[in-house]
């Protein structure tokens, strides 16, 4: 009966609110999402050479990554929007194509089922400042599709410059020492293999240090998954 009603609300925004494409905007029948034209010209990493490269063997506490789309053209722009100018909203989007990009990477590897997913927080400041955490957003979309559990492990404890600021070189040792395992971690520490949720990978600093600290506090497995991800030519685009 919950499912019915919420189910009857949405539609009634449809109507006052009709969806539409995160991209160029148009109206769409689907609840949110792309446009059937950004759906075709969106930069899908999926049977490209570069979908399974990440880090460049350098991600020591991330058993593997996963994304489904490049950084660039229409899915930078909508990521631009979602996590500096207020578009929220367009997290939803993201959920299902970062499903599939999961389970594409998942399959035929020899690890534990995912049993959580969590997100690299952003400090209390920054999130202050936006009015919300855009990967915590996207954990939580991520968690409804995927019917998991969606539970903290990190808080980030200083707000330091962000990454997009520096060059690939300086961005390691910009993440040292930012972040701590969240009070509640411990709580759940019987779940062993999380999926770690992040807008997107550059060169991997922030992904790798996320990853040390929560099997420092017990985890075994760190999938990381992204909304997007910058080609290995182009490294210098992260936002």
């Amino acid at each position: 009966m919950k499912k019915l009603f919420k189910q009857i609300h949405l539609n009634f925004l449809n109507i006052l609110f009709p969806p539409r494409c995160i991209i160029c905007g148009k109206f769409i029948t689907k609840a949110y999402g792309f446009c059937t034209d950004c759906e075709i010209l969106t930069p899908k990493t999926e049977g490209t050479k570069e979908e399974h490269k990440f880090g460049d063997g350098k991600l020591q506490y991330v058993d593997f990554c996963a994304s489904p789309f490049y950084y660039e053209n229409g899915i930078r722009k909508a990521l631009i929007r979602m996590k500096f100018q207020g578009k929220c909203a367009f997290a939803e989007a993201f959920a299902d194509p970062m499903m599939q990009a999961f389970t594409n990477a998942f399959k035929n590897k020899a690890y534990p089922r995912a049993q959580s997913i969590s997100w690299v927080p952003i400090s209390v400041a920054r999130s202050k400042e936006r009015g919300y955490d855009q990967s915590k957003l996207l954990a939580n979309h991520l968690g409804r599709v995927m019917d998991l559990p969606v539970l903290p492990t990190l808080k980030k404890v200083v707000n330091n410059p962000m990454q997009s600021s520096l060059k690939a070189k300086d961005r390691k040792g910009n993440v040292l020492g930012v972040y701590e395992l969240d009070r509640e971690f411990n709580a759940w520490t019987e779940m062993k293999a999380i999926i770690l949720v992040d807008d997107i990978f550059t060169t991997g600093a922030t992904i790798n240090e996320a990853a040390k600290i929560i099997k420092a506090g017990g985890a075994e497995n760190i999938y990381a998954l992204f909304a997007a991800k910058t080609r290995a030519s182009n490294k210098s685009e992260q936002f």
